[in-house]
Formats: structure tokens, sequence, C-alpha cells
């Protein structure tokens, strides 16, 4: 096995071990702890958890889906843009979603086998065909959001959900 890979996997291992405690649970993994892990970009205090990685950008949406909604409890279609890995492999475990992770195809990531390359400004579904869109932190780098928003609209099925979030700056920042 590459020593690399066992290096960082104790480190992680460690880490979790020492923030093992009750101030904090993730709703993705279930792990509790005394406090998340900051973030590095942008610096952010308690932000991911030690275990499943997962970011409170991604743990809010996954928060209100299971306990705001009736989408996880029945069979749906869901289209997911950029996919968050720990909200990946929760869709991938439901047998009844059917389940579209796609993104916009980049040199130099990775991505799921059964991820699909789509242009979020020329979505390749017919009109109405799922029930829940999921799209965290994209819109803000398409040039043309409002056809972005409108080909995700077109998409939706009458009474789907879609969950779009994009970074908010400080007013200081700005």
């Amino acid at each position: 096995m590459n020593p690399r890979y066992l290096s960082v996997k104790l480190r992680r291992m460690v880490t979790e071990m020492k923030l093992r405690g009750t101030g904090v649970t993730c709703n993705i993994c279930g792990r509790s702890y005394t406090s998340f892990l900051p973030s590095s970009h942008p610096p952010i205090p308690n932000s991911c958890c030690p275990n499943c990685f997962s970011f409170a950008r991604t743990r809010l949406p996954w928060l209100y889906l299971n306990k705001n909604t009736d989408l996880l409890t029945r069979p749906i279609k869901v289209l997911h843009f950029a996919p968050e890995i720990v909200i990946y492999k929760q869709f991938k475990n439901k047998s009844a979603v059917n389940y579209t992770p796609c993104d916009y195809f980049s040199e130099g990531y990775d991505y799921p086998e059964d991820c699909v390359n789509i242009d979020i400004t020329n979505i390749p579904f017919e009109n109405e065909s799922f029930d829940l869109i999921l799209c965290a932190h994209v819109l803000e780098h398409v040039p043309d959001d409002g056809k972005a928003m409108s080909e995700l609209y077109r998409v939706l099925k009458p009474g789907g959900a879609a969950i779009l979030q994009v970074p908010m700056a400080d007013a200081e920042e700005t």
C-alpha cells in the first residue's frame, strides 16, 4: 500500500479520535464531535466533518430534505450538478431514487463513473423530468446564469423541488 496514503489515513484517524465528543453531530454520517474541523478555502471555523468531510453547505440541504420534505421517502428522479461525494453516496444507496449525477467536465478533475457531462445552460433531458434538482456553488461560475436557471426550471416537474445554493460574500469583501 502507498505510504503516503497510509500517512494521510493515520492522521485522519488520530484527528477524528481527538475530536470525538458531543458538541456537534454530522447529519450525513451520524458521527458526533466536540467540533468540526475548519475549512481552508475560505477559512471557516467548525465547518468540516472529520469523518465524511461534509461541509455545512452540504449538510444543510440534506437536513432540509430529511426533515422538511417527503422527497426521500418515495420514488423520485434526482438531477445533481457538481455532486458532493457524501451526497452522491447517500443517493446511490437509496433504491427508490433514480439518481443522475452530472457536471460540466473540466481537465484535472476525477468524476464518478456514472457522472454525466452536462452544460447547465443546455440540459439534454425532456421537460418536467425531475422531482428534485440539487445545484450547490455552480451558478456563480456560469456566464449566463439566467439561461441555466431557465433550463433547471424546464426540467423540474411541477411540484418538484430545486435546491440552488450560491455563496454570499460579506459586505466587507465586495
